[in-house]
């Protein structure tokens, strides 16, 4: 209210420079007549310090990232005051006490801004409290809640950079390896939310749960046989968004494939094939037989034990443990000459293979010829011509088929045998009545080395021809004999010799003539001529028989010899006149 005197103008209550800092006043001055004048008179009203500093806000509530950079501001607080005084701001308490290292606040802006590295994982949210001062100290308050949140600055890691787990080969699709991952993220919500997932090294035998790192045998079966150690390489991977912000961390997982005895012994050949000679000693090395085990030898799968199961009589010795193949016994290739062994294998968990192990025996000269018989006889007919067969020897040999060559030995030159044949034939003439029989050796000889040979006797009897006529001891016989004897009186014995035998010289004597009147008789044996009958001188004074002798043979030999026999005169008779010779 104001009020005016003598040209002034008063005021009549309190003004509030805080409600209105200035009036402005139209003045108007008027004389009697009733003329008049204005003017404006400005009043500026002076402030005092009577009202302290008011926030526009009593709680300020930011969010910031943990990556904003250094410097940025969080927010601007403001306060104001009625009053025309300067403000200034400081941040003078705050939670956690770590406050003061990450922000500050310029005095006269009220601008907060970071000065240090925030970090979400260490502290997601600050209270601070700013207070307002104006220049006569009334200051006024106002909170600031800050807060952080996460940015996907935190890769996951794994408790373990390795994992080392052991598996049974041929477990079944699904089976846990006894070993679940486990990684964490410092960050929080889908930053530190992580899908396992592998990365190599598991060459498809291995899957693993994204969600509980849980390693587990996929649809294919680890099999020790085709790999035994697997180093497998994982990841856990966060979930920021977006996807190129993600994060990972790695780890090893190291999978040893236990060995299970699922493999048989394998041979390395299905038949073996050996030599040795018959005269080799007990404990020569004859060869190897391997099989190979796929398993492990470290729990004895793989470990293969040799044996012989079929076949054997003593002879050999298989090691057990080296598959060596030795000569246990004496060999004799005559006996056996070879051997079919079915040798045997069996590893730690009683699975087996089998194979064949012959061994041939090889020769050694070490016997003779042998011939069929322990002699030969045989009989062949003299006067063959020369080059006929006599008789074939043979001989033949327990060692390995050799060559035998035949010799012979006396014949006096009469015999030569084939070298190869073993045919025995004659060289010369044959003649039963200058050697009736032959005896002589045949050697067989063997083309071993040293040689070997043996002989056999061979007799060959030379069979009579009849070759030979008979022969008288003299071509005529004489002989004289009183007439008027009785028959039967020996006149004279005939005798001829044969050269041949036997049949052939077997003689039969015969008159073949001269004995018409059959006075004489013979005897085909001893040839004893004797009469027949009483001769008579004085009818026939004298005979001339022919006799005859004949082999026996075929066809018959004959000869012939005379028998003159004179008939001596016995005075049997008185002279007789004969009337017609005289005169």
């Amino acid at each position: 209210c104001h009020r005016r005197q003598n040209g002034r103008r008063f005021h009549d209550g309190t003004t509030d420079r805080e409600i209105q800092e200035r009036y402005s006043l139209l003045v108007q001055v008027a004389d009697g007549g009733g003329l008049t004048d204005t003017t404006t008179i400005t009043v500026d009203i002076q402030d005092v310090n009577d009202n302290a500093p008011v926030f526009d806000l009593l709680e300020y509530n930011r969010t910031i990232s943990e990556n904003d950079p250094i410097g940025d501001e969080v927010v601007r607080v403001r306060a104001t005051e009625l009053d025309a005084s300067a403000i200034t701001y400081a941040i003078t308490a705050g939670s956690p006490s770590s406050y003061a290292k990450s922000f500050s606040i310029n005095a006269a802006t009220g601008s907060i801004t970071t000065k240090g590295t925030i970090d979400y994982e260490t502290v997601n949210s600050y209270t601070l409290t700013v207070v307002a001062t104006d220049d006569s100290g009334s200051t006024g308050t106002c909170t600031v809640n800050v807060a952080v949140t996460d940015f996907n600055d935190n890769a996951p890691i794994f408790q373990q950079n390795v994992y080392r787990k052991s598996i049974d080969e041929n477990s079944a699709s699904g089976t846990p390896v006894a070993v679940a991952v486990k990684a964490t993220d410092a960050d929080s919500g889908a930053n530190a939310a992580l899908a396992y997932s592998i990365i190599s090294g598991d060459d498809g035998v291995f899957v693993i749960n994204a969600n509980s790192g849980q390693l587990t045998v996929a649809s294919v079966s680890p099999d020790y046989e085709t790999k035994r150690f697997y180093t497998i390489d994982i990841q856990a991977q966060d979930q920021a968004n977006p996807s190129s912000n993600r994060l990972v961390g790695v780890a090893k997982i190291e999978v040893t494939v236990e060995d299970v005895n699922d493999n048989p012994p394998v041979f390395s050949d299905a038949k073996y094939a050996f030599q040795l000679v018959e005269s080799s000693r007990v404990g020569t090395t004859i060869g190897l037989v391997s099989a190979s085990d796929a398993d492990s030898s470290k729990n004895d799968n793989g470990v293969v034990a040799y044996s012989i199961s079929k076949g054997n009589d003593g002879t050999f010795r298989l090691d057990s443990k080296t598959g060596i193949l030795t000569l246990a016994d004496l060999l004799d290739r005559e006996t056996t000459s070879s051997y079919n062994l079915t040798v045997v294998a069996t590893d730690g968990g009683k699975l087996t293979d089998t194979a064949i192990a012959s061994v041939t025996v090889l020769d050694v000269n070490d016997n003779p010829p042998t011939f069929s018989k322990a002699s030969y006889s045989m009989s062949v007919d003299e006067n063959v011509d020369l080059g006929t067969s006599v008789l074939s020897v043979t001989a033949t040999e327990k060692d390995v088929t050799r060559a035998i060559k035949y010799t012979l030995s006396g014949g006096n030159g009469r015999f030569i045998i084939g070298a190869s044949s073993g045919k025995i034939t004659t060289a010369n003439t044959i003649d039963y009545e200058s050697v009736k029989s032959y005896a002589f050796q045949v050697t067989a000889e063997d083309d071993g080395n040293p040689p070997r040979r043996s002989s056999v006797p061979v007799t060959v009897n030379v069979n009579d021809v009849n070759d030979n006529r008979p022969v008288f001891a003299q071509p005529i016989y004489r002989a004289t004999i009183r007439e008027n004897q009785n028959s039967g009186v020996s006149v004279a014995t005939v005798s001829a010799v044969d050269a041949d035998s036997t049949t052939n010289a077997a003689l039969a004597y015969a008159i073949v003539s001269g004995n018409n009147d059959s006075n004489f008789r013979i005897n085909s044996n001893t040839g004893l001529v004797s009469t027949a009958a009483s001769l008579d001188r004085e009818k026939k004074s004298s005979y001339s028989l022919q006799i005859r002798v004949a082999d026996g043979g075929s066809p018959t030999l004959t000869a012939v010899a005379s028998v003159i026999v004179a008939v001596e005169d016995v005075n049997d008779n008185p002279p007789k006149f004969d009337p017609y010779s005289y005169p």
